[in-house]
C-alpha cells in the first residue's frame, strides 16, 4: 500500500488522494483502514456509473462492501465503449439522478475504464453545480493515466473530447486486481500511456517496459505503481512542461482514434501518434534517429501498432487534428521528445511547438516508409 497525491485544479481546494492498494478482496475494514471513502458522508445517497462488463464481474462485491461502510448508492450502467462517451448518455444518465435522491453533498463514483470516468467526471463537475468525486479505475488504462487527472469529457460526432471540464476527484483508489479481467490486448493498450511518460521522463523506467512481462502480476504491478508516481508529478496546473507529458503523441492519436470508429483503443492510436511525433522531431532536426527507432522498437516489443491505418488516409487525419484543441492559427501544437526521458523544452519552459499542415503530412508519409 502506498499514498499519493496531487494538487487540485481549483486553488485553495484539498489535494486529490490516490491510494495504490492491490488487494483481491473487497474488504470494508482494509478500506476504512486506509481511509479509502473517506470524502464520501454517510448521511446522503451517492451515485456510482459503470459499464455493463464491470457491472457483470463486481458490482455486487463493491455494493456489498459500500454498505458495510453505510455508504448508499444508486448504480447507474452504461454501455461498455468508446461510443457511449456522449451528450446522448450523459443526458440519460442526468434525468436517472434527478430522480434518485441526490443532493449537494452526494458523492459521484466512477467505476469502470477511462469512458465510465469521464462520464462520471463531467457529471461530478456539472450537478448542482459541482459534487464530490471519486474514481475506482479498473483498467490499465485509466488506472496509469486517465484516472489520475483533472480533465472529464465527452466525445461529438466531430471528434474526441470535444465537450469538457476540469475538475479533480478527492480520491482515486488504484488496484491491479482489478485487471485479472482484462485480456492482454487491454493491458498493452494501457502499456501506451505508460510507455508515453517513460519516454517523456525516465529512461529507466522504459527498460523496465521493454522487459514486456504483462502475464506477471508483480511486474504489471509494478508498472502501475511506477506510472502513478512519474504521473502525480506531472499534475501541477501552471506547468506546461508538465502538460506536454500528458499530451504527447495526443493530437494524431485522437484523430486516428475517432477515425477508426471503434476499431483501435486509445492506448494503440496514441502509440502510433508518439511514432508519428517522433517522426515530426527529427524531420524539425529536434531529435535523433536512435530516439526515433527507439518509440517504433518498444511499441513493437509490447505488440502495439506503431503505423497509420491503410484505411486512413493523411487528408482525413489531418482534418480531424483540426478539431483538437491544441490547434490553433493553421497549426497543430505539440510536445516533442529530444531523447529518450528527455521532451524539447525552450528556456521559457515551452514545450509546445507549432507544426504546419505540410509538416505533420510529410512525417504522416515517413511513418508508413519508416
Amino acid at each position: 500500500m502506498s499514498l499519493r497525491y496531487y494538487e487540485n485544479y481549483h486553488r485553495g481546494l484539498p489535494e486529490t488522494k490516490v491510494l495504490l492498494l492491490h488487494s483481491e478482496e473487497l474488504d470494508s475494514v482494509i478500506l476504512e483502514s486506509f481511509g479509502i471513502f473517506s470524502s464520501v458522508g454517510k448521511e446522503s445517497k451517492h451515485v456510482l456509473i459503470t459499464d455493463h462488463a464491470v457491472a457483470s464481474l463486481y458490482l455486487l462485491q463493491l455494493d456489498a462492501c459500500l454498505q458495510k461502510l453505510n455508504i448508499r448508492v444508486h448504480p447507474i450502467i452504461v454501455g461498455a465503449g468508446e461510443e457511449f462517451k456522449t451528450l446522448q448518455t450523459f443526458t440519460t444518465i442526468l434525468k436517472d439522478c434527478a430522480s434518485c435522491g441526490l443532493d449537494k453533498e452526494s458523492t459521484v463514483i466512477s467505476f469502470g475504464g477511462g469512458v465510465v470516468k469521464d462520464l462520471a467526471g463531467f457529471l461530478a463537475s456539472t450537478l448542482f453545480r459541482g459534487v464530490n468525486l471519486v474514481h475506482i479505475p479498473t483498467t490499465l488504462l485509466a488506472q496509469v493515466d486517465a484516472a489520475v487527472d483533472w480533465k472529464q469529457a465527452l466525445n461529438l460526432s466531430e471528434g474526441k473530447n470535444l465537450i469538457g471540464s476540469m475538475y479533480s476527484p478527492s480520491e482515486v483508489w488504484v488496484n491491479t486486481a482489478f485487471l485479472r479481467s482484462l485480456n492482454q490486448r487491454w493491458i498493452r493498450d494501457g502499456l501506451a500511456e505508460s510507455i508515453k511518460i517513460a519516454l517523456c521522463r525516465s529512461s529507466d523506467f522504459l527498460d523496465l517496459l521493454m522487459e514486456a512481462s504483462i502475464s506477471n502480476s508483480a511486474w504489471l504491478a509494478q508498472i502501475v505503481d511506477t506510472s502513478v508516481s512519474l504521473k502525480v508529478k506531472t499534475m501541477r496546473r501552471d506547468s506546461e512542461p508538465d502538460e506536454a507529458v500528458k499530451q504527447y503523441g495526443h493530437a494524431i492519436g485522437h484523430a486516428i482514434e475517432h477515425l477508426s470508429s471503434g476499431r483501435l483503443g486509445h492506448g494503440e492510436s496514441i502509440a502510433i501518434g508518439m511514432c508519428v511525433s517522433a517522426e515530426l522531431g527529427m524531420l524539425a532536426g529536434l531529435t535523433d534517429d536512435i530516439t526515433v527507432q527507439k518509440h517504433y522498437e518498444v511499441f513493437g516489443k509490447l505488440s502495439l501498432p506503431t503505423k497509420v491505418p491503410n484505411d486512413q488516409s493523411h487528408r482525413m487525419i489531418w482534418e480531424k487534428v483540426r478539431f483538437d484543441k491544441h490547434y490553433l492559427r493553421e497549426s497543430m501544437y505539440a510536445p516533442i521528445v529530444k531523447s529518450v526521458g528527455k521532451m524539447v523544452t525552450s528556456e521559457e519552459q515551452k514545450c509546445m511547438i507549432p507544426f504546419s499542415e505540410s509538416m505533420v503530412l510529410h512525417a504522416l508519409e515517413q511513418n508508413i516508409l519508416r
